[in-house]
Parts: structure tokens; sequence; C-alpha cells
């Protein structure tokens, strides 16, 4: 009898550990996942990270293993002496085996910092979160980030890398409106560095590379050291989101509310292909509002703000460097009560310049609101 109560109080205290995930918490919205140190980031990457989605056929949202989790940062978190931290959700493989790891949960940063992370690895999808679907991202603080670009066709953001844009071979409208992520409240200052591994387009933005999301209320400051020299390099830059993704013009994107400071540090011989003050892309579904941008820019093509749809209350006052520059947007835009007061420079040996505050070929309209 003893020996079995033994047995039975050792299996209770089994469980009873194996529920104090993270720092405490049971995952619900009403009693969240804690996350407080190093260890707890960590531990949430490796448990996104070693269960990803395994078979096309269920690639829906609620297949992943955070969907419907909650968690929330209560304290400040110094990653200083972490030296191998894999981004949260880091893996898509389609070939010859299928795997996907993405973040599909709510984590809420309640403004409390991250300080110091840094990642310089070679995976596809670098940012806090490497690869996220459905989730909702929110009052994130990043401190003096630094990333370093290694890979080609890599994608690169502060807050995410990007977002899961696979679909299932049967799906319906429903499932994809649910794929969204939303990132809001969200506030980053650090550093990316290139390499002269870059050798085809790789796309970096302040907050994320891009994906299917709406960023709201966010702020980001990122100095880009561009140190690259390869002659076919394809460097993509937004300030905010380098390009924002629809699927079969089903839903629209939205930008609103965000400033971005952009600065480039060009000391390699290949400028960057692309860079947008805020973001880009050419969906006929997505906007920016209320947003601005400023720092300094050199690209081959540099715009003020973006080549969204439709760009409302937008300002610019950055300097901007490229052979074809910008100040708000390109042509064939919808453009309502913007302004450009930076200033507008050819880039040495770039080209033929072709530059404006506006572009012609703009669609001025009444902003709907």
């Amino acid at each position: 009898m003893k020996r079995h109560f033994i047995i039975l109080l050792l299996c209770s205290m089994t469980a009873a550990l194996s529920a104090q995930t993270f720092g405490g918490g049971s995952g619900t919205q009403s009693d969240p996942y804690k996350i407080s140190t190093p260890a707890h980031l960590k531990e949430l990457a490796t448990w996104v990270n070693q269960n990803p989605v395994t078979d096309k056929a269920k690639l829906q949202v609620e297949n992943f293993i955070s969907y419907g989790k909650y968690f929330i940062q209560t304290g400040p978190i110094d990653m200083a002496e972490v030296t191998d931290f894999e981004p949260i959700g880091n893996n898509i493989i389609l070939n010859p085996s299928y795997s996907v790891s993405a973040f599909a949960g709510h984590y809420d940063g309640q403004n409390y910092p991250i300080k110091n992370l840094k990642i310089n690895n070679s995976n596809l999808y670098v940012g806090l979160f490497g690869l996220a679907i459905g989730a909702n991202i929110q009052r994130v603080r990043l401190i003096s980030y630094q990333y370093a670009i290694h890979v080609k066709g890599g994608h690169y953001g502060s807050i995410l890398g990007y977002t899961v844009i696979t679909l299932p071979p049967q799906y319906e409208p429903t499932d994809i409106i649910k794929r969204k992520v939303f990132i809001s409240g969200c506030e980053c200052t650090g550093s990316v560095t290139t390499s002269d591994s870059i050798i085809s387009t790789t796309q970096c933005g302040g907050i994320s590379s891009g994906g299917y999301m709406d960023i709201k209320d966010c702020k980001s400051f990122m100095k880009v050291y561009n140190n690259n020299s390869y002659k076919y390099a394809q460097l993509d830059i937004g300030g905010i989101a380098r390009g924002l993704s629809t699927f079969a013009g089903l839903d629209s994107n939205v930008i609103d509310h965000c400033f971005s400071q952009l600065e480039i540090v060009h000391t390699g011989a290949t400028l960057p292909s692309t860079i947008v003050g805020i973001s880009g892309f050419n969906s006929t579904k997505n906007e920016i509002r209320n947003s601005f941008s400023s720092g300094k820019m050199y690209a081959k093509t540099v715009y003020g703000i973006g080549t969204s749809r439709a760009i409302y209350e937008c300002g610019c006052d950055a300097e901007l460097h490229g052979a074809v520059a910008y100040g708000i947007s390109g042509s064939g835009r919808q453009v309502s009560d913007c302004y450009f007061t930076g200033s507008i420079y050819d880039y040495a040996n770039a080209g033929i310049s072709n530059k404006a505050p506006i572009a012609s070929g703009i669609q001025r309209v009444e902003n709907p609101r």
C-alpha cells in the first residue's frame, strides 16, 4: 500500500510539474501563459518549432499547436547572454517531406522590453516570431535587436519574419480570413546587417518583411548596414513592412498610424533594389493610412511612403537617394491628403534619374474617411 501511495504521489507531482509550463498560467485568455525570462522565450520557440503541421491537407489555423493559446509578458527580458535563439515559428519545408511550424496564438508584451535579441543563423524566416498564421501580436517592445542576413530569399522583420501563405488543397473563404496576422502597439529599435551571401531577392521590414496581415499603431527605428557587393543581389526594404499579400483579393491589408525611421548605411558595392518608407507591393486591396516616415534611404528605387494601392493622410520628411525616387509613391496609386517635406537626390552612378515629390500618374482621390 505504501509503495502504491508513493508511486501515486510521484505521478501527481510529475503532472503538476509538467503543467507549470513557461512562467505559469494555463494558456487561456483569462489565465495566459506567463513569459518573463529568456528561458521562457526559448521554451515557446521550442514548443512551436518542434510541433509542426506535417500534412498539407491539414494546413488550417486550428491545427497549429499554439492556436487559441494566450501568452502575456510579465516583466522585462534581457537576451544579451543568449546566442542561439531560434525564431518562434521558423520553418516551411515543402519537398520531399512537408512541415510547417508557425505561431498561431496571442502574445501580449504589455510594453515590457525585450532587450538585445540577437539572431545570426541561416533561417529563412527571421524575427522574434519567424513565421505566423492567424496570430495576434501586440505591445511588444524590442530594444537593441541585432539581426544578420546570411541567406538568399530570406524574410526578415523585427517582430515577424513572414506569414504562412500556402493554402491546403481544399479550403473555404472563412479559412483564409482566419489566417490573417494582427500586429499592433509594437515599438522596435535595432539593426540589420547584410553580407555578400544575398544572391537572390531578400525582404526586410522594420516590423515584418510582409505577408497577410494588418499592422497598426507601431513604431520602427531600424538601421540597415548594407555591406553587399554581389552584382545580382536583390535586397528589398520596408520601413514598416516590405510588402503585404492577400489571397485572391478576398480581404484587404491595412497599415494604420505607424511611424518609421529608416537609415541605410551603405558600404557595399551593390545598392538595395527597392526601399519603401512604410510599405509596398501592388495588391489592389492594400492601404496605408495616417503614417509617417523619415530617415535616410539609399536604393536603386525609393518611395518615401510606398506602393500600396491607396495612401491616405501620410507624410514623409526622409532623405531619399536613388536612380528612381518619389517622395510619396509611384504611378498608378491613389493618394489623398499626403505631404513630402524631405529631400531627393541622385545616387552616384545609379543611372538615369527619375525623381519627384509625387510621381506622375498618381490618382488624387478624396479620402473615404
